[in-house]
């Protein structure tokens, strides 16, 4: 049996991270779950359900950050270089990550 050969972007979204401006607190703290590569170093499985930090939705409106369904597929893609997982919740990522929405 042979597989076929087709390109990500053929299959899925890819997108990029963003990560607000750490000098504004009201970005901070809010209710969208924000990813990092340390977050995923420090799963014991390959499935993420919930993040160290979050934003509110001022910090995400302020930059080009994405939310990313359940079953979104995260890579790291910057220190941590090919950790993956697989998010079990809503949430976006910064720039240290490609990530893949079906």
């Amino acid at each position: 049996m042979s597989w076929p050969f087709l390109q990500l972007k053929d299959i899925c979204e890819i997108f990029n991270g963003s990560t607000p401006s750490r000098r504004k607190d009201e970005y901070w703290g809010g209710n969208i779950l924000w990813v990092t590569p340390t977050d995923l170093s420090k799963l014991d499985s390959k499935e993420i359900e919930t993040t160290k930090e979050s934003i509110t939705q001022e910090g995400y409106s302020s930059c080009s950050t994405k939310i990313l369904p359940v079953e979104s597929v995260l890579f790291t893609s910057r220190a941590s270089i090919g950790k993956i997982a697989i998010t079990k919740n809503e949430m976006c990522t910064n720039q240290g990550f490609k990530s893949f929405m079906w």
